[in-house]
């Protein structure tokens, strides 16, 4: 039930808009995350979920690095 939440209120910022006018532009975020190799441009809502999953791993994958990297400091990577 939570993760239907999740992307219920994230939907709309996942999908790339339809019917575009000249004047308006897909926004550089949305281009930029449907160039990883396993977005999904589907509508439906597994493909939302896939698509939330793809862009938060980064924050928790460094989240679970972040207590090793006061053992071994890398600056690099904590920047």
């Amino acid at each position: 039930m939570s993760a239907y939440l999740m992307v219920s209120l994230h939907s709309d910022r996942f999908e790339l808009p339809t019917g575009l006018s000249t004047k308006q532009q897909v926004p550089p975020v949305i281009e930029t995350f449907s160039q990883h190799r396993y977005w999904q441009t589907g509508k439906g809502w597994k493909h939302l979920l896939n698509n939330l999953r793809l862009v938060i791993q980064p924050l928790i994958l460094f989240n679970q690095i972040q207590p090793w990297l006061e053992v071994f400091p890398i600056s690099r990577l904590s920047l």
